[in-house]
């Protein structure tokens, strides 16, 4: 007799956006979500004197040499290669820099860099 397994709702949403992550990226996307929804609800007392929120959020991991621009897809770019972003015009000086795990989603080849 087979087990009965429930998918989360947000599952087939989060592979439709990004076709090339298996079931481990959408789970350290939850837990990167959940961690910075906690983060929010525990500065909100801290606030005042940005010492929570600071600390936490520079847990958060990025690769300076990827950039993500404002649009909902295909928002991340190599700094290298295209450092202004032809579809919303966002420049990679105004924005913020990629996060690993969703930089391996958009290039195959990725490789993080070690000395970081």
């Amino acid at each position: 007799m087979s087990e009965k397994v429930n998918i989360p709702d947000d599952l087939s949403d989060f592979m439709k956006k990004n076709p090339t992550a298996d079931f481990n990226d959408y789970l350290d996307e939850l837990m990167v979500q959940a961690f910075i929804k906690d983060v929010e609800e525990k500065s909100k007392d801290a606030e005042p004197f940005g010492l929570f929120k600071t600390k936490a959020m520079s847990v958060v991991k990025t690769d300076p040499r990827y950039w993500d621009c404002e649009c909902d897809e295909n928002y991340i770019h190599d700094k290298s290669i295209e450092p202004k972003c032809a579809v919303c015009g966002s420049e990679h000086d105004e924005c913020s820099d990629s996060r690993p795990n969703e930089i391996k989603l958009f290039f195959k080849d990725y490789k993080e860099d070690s000395d970081e």
